[in-house]
This record gives structure tokens, C-alpha cells and sequence, in this order.
């Protein structure tokens, strides 16, 4: 998934293909965040904590899927951005230009500063997964290890 965006008859969600979803923006987030375990609050509850941040806080929704948003939720003109599927981002007229690595383009209206700190945000999120992942495979091979004899 590239993004996901408002429109009026539900959401459109864009990928390799995309199509639209007859239901809120929250809702079809919540259902993927509940698919991989938890609630939607509950992923943006820890990004808020992790990062000491209260709002636009980018949050995880699987392993592959960081979504990282233009405005507040409620505003309707909100994209959720899958961060990991962002080749370039670009200036354009109205905001930024970003790419994705499926060839999609989102023109969004946002400065570059409010850009940077949504990807400050997500890079400390990144950062704080690898370990806990790190932390959690080295615990886990260090109990092996100590079992094998």
C-alpha cells in the first residue's frame, strides 16, 4: 500500500492497484491494525508515548506498513502515507510532490519543514523497532545458546 486518502463515498487506497473501500478512514485502518494484533488507538497511544508527541504522530500497522499522516485524522484532506513505499519526494506548486516505488504520485499540501518532522518521528519509531527486534532475537538465541548444553 502507497497511501490512503479520503474520499466521499469511503477511502481510496492506492498500491499496485487501487481501489476504494466503503467505509471511514478509522475504520479501515483500524480493521488492518486489528488483522496484525491491536487497535489503531492503541498503536497511536505508544508512538504518542515513544515519541513524546500528541499529535500526527506516524504509527506502525504491520512490519511493512508505517503510515505517516499529512494532517490530523479528522481532517478530511488527511493522506496516510506508507513511508516505506516513498522513493522521492519532491517541491511542487500547491506542497510536495512524493513518488512511490509503484510509480503512484500524491501531490500533497504540506510544507517541507512539517515533512521533515513527520520523517524525524518516523525514523525514531524505525530506530526503537530495530532494537526492540534486536533485543528480542538476542534473547532469544541467548536462551538457545544456554539450553544446548
Amino acid at each position: 500500500m502507497d497511501y490512503i486518502k479520503r474520499c466521499i463515498d469511503g477511502v481510496f487506497i492506492v498500491s499496485n492497484k487501487s481501489f476504494k473501500e466503503n467505509k471511514g478512514l478509522v475504520s479501515y485502518i483500524q480493521e488492518l491494525c486489528l488483522n496484525d494484533g491491536s487497535s489503531m488507538n492503541g498503536r497511536i497511544e505508544f508512538s504518542k508515548h515513544l515519541l513524546q508527541s500528541k499529535s500526527k504522530v506516524p504509527f506502525f500497522v504491520s512490519e511493512d506498513i508505517l503510515l505517516v499522516p499529512t494532517h490530523s485524522i479528522r481532517n478530511y484532506d488527511c493522506a496516510l502515507i506508507n513511508l516505506f513505499n516513498v522513493c522521492e519526494v519532491r517541491k511542487s506548486y500547491s506542497g510536495l510532490k512524493l513518488s512511490f516505488v509503484s510509480g503512484n504520485i500524491l501531490e500533497v499540501s504540506i510544507s517541507r519543514h512539517i515533512w521533515m518532522n513527520q520523517l524525524q518521528k518516523a525514523n525514531a519509531l524505525v530506530d526503537n523497532y530495530a532494537k526492540r527486534k534486536c533485543l528480542h532475537y538476542g534473547l532469544i538465541d541467548r536462551f538457545y545458546y544456554e539450553n544446548l548444553v
